[in-house]
């Protein structure tokens, strides 16, 4: 079983979606900062973006409190999507939330962000609709 546990700082509010039967999704970008020095000796950073999905009761219970610059900690498994189009097969990785436990409130003063609108989300247009 694949488990992956995050904390960071959301990047945007959840935006939250039904599928044609009527299910909640909740989508959302979560930003860590790994620091570290290069060969150099140089201090580096680099922050990194991962999107997570959140279905149901947990979509529509919590997906209005993940709004952006809150910190948490997000449980999630992960699933391979595979499609076709155009005959050519497609695939996409989705992290899908088990558990999130929301920390606290908005990024501190003086602790640098990454900018959102430097953020492209790992989404294709030719992704199938949910």
């Amino acid at each position: 079983m694949f488990k992956a546990i995050v904390t960071g700082y959301v990047g945007q509010d959840a935006e939250i979606k039904y599928t044609p039967s009527g299910k909640a999704v909740a989508t959302f970008s979560v930003a860590t900062t790994e620091r570290f020095k290069d060969k150099s000796g140089n201090k580096q950073e680099r922050t990194e973006w991962t999107t997570f999905e959140m279905w149901d009761k947990l979509a529509e219970n919590l997906g209005k409190h993940i709004k952006q610059g809150t910190l948490l900690t997000v449980e999630a498994g992960k699933q391979t999507r595979k499609w076709e189009k155009d005959g050519v097969t497609r695939y996409s990785t989705i992290f899908v939330v088990r558990d999130i436990e929301l920390l606290g409130g908005k990024r501190p003063e003086g602790v640098e962000q990454a900018q959102q609108g430097d953020y492209t989300p790992p989404m294709d247009d030719d992704e199938p609709a949910f």
